[in-house]
């Protein structure tokens, strides 16, 4: 199971997949399993299993929604590191589509992208939120 999690950090996503997917479906049998369902989640969103993804994205909120108390700080935690996985794809995918110098758009390095009304340009002022992201 480890193993899993080492390939995993080691960006060798290919060969993590089969041995996380082999731990997260033992975890009913061994809770303590848990901490890899973060890690298959995150490596299908790398290797392009969207469908799949998405999928246990759905499974794993229910579970931390029913285990902790609306607004806890141990719901928080679940939460972040969910929305630090979702974040960090869609950044991947803006960077893809960025608008081109001039046009209206986002400015790339804003959290709050969709709220934010700055023009891309050839030297991007800094944007106002911190990229705690990154």
């Amino acid at each position: 199971m480890n193993l899993g999690v080492n390939y995993h950090d080691a960006g060798r996503l290919d060969e993590a997949t089969p041995l996380l997917v082999e731990a997260y479906s033992a975890i009913p049998a061994n809770p303590s399993l848990d901490y890899v369902a973060i890690e298959l989640l995150d490596a299908r969103l790398r290797i392009g299993k969207v469908e799949q993804a998405m999928s246990m994205l759905g499974g794993l909120l229910s579970s931390a929604r029913e285990t902790y108390e609306k607004e806890s700080l141990s719901l928080s935690v679940p939460l972040a590191t969910l929305g630090r996985i979702l974040l960090r794809e869609s950044l991947a995918i803006r960077q893809q589509h960025e608008p081109a110098e001039g046009e209206p758009g986002t400015h790339p390095r804003c959290l709050a992208s969709r709220f934010c009304d700055r023009r891309i340009t050839a030297s991007p002022t800094r944007c106002s939120l911190p990229p705690f992201w990154a």
